[in-house]
C-alpha cells in the first residue's frame, strides 16, 4: 500500500527572507547534538537562529529520521 506523506515548514517572514524555520526546505546537511540532520547553518558551517511565531517550530535543525526520509 503506497503512503504518500505532507510536510509543512515554518515560513516565517518568507524563505528568502533569511528568517524562517524551514530546514527541510532551506538547509544543509550538518551535525547538531550528534545527529546528522538538515540544518539552517552559514557557510561555515555555524547554526543559523530560525524565526517562527509558534513556540517550538523555531529549531534550526530536524530529527534524523525525518531527514532520513
Amino acid at each position: 500500500e503506497d503512503v504518500r506523506l505532507i510536510g509543512v515548514e515554518a515560513a516565517g517572514l518568507g524563505l528568502d527572507s533569511g528568517k524562517h524555520a524551514a530546514t527541510l526546505t532551506k538547509g544543509e546537511v550538518g551535525v547538531l547534538h550528534g545527529a546528522m540532520s538538515y540544518l539552517l547553518q552559514d557557510e561555515d558551517g555555524q547554526i543559523v537562529e530560525p524565526h517562527s511565531i509558534s513556540a517550538g517550530l523555531d529549531y534550526p535543525g530536524v530529527g534524523p529520521e525525518h531527514s532520513f526520509l
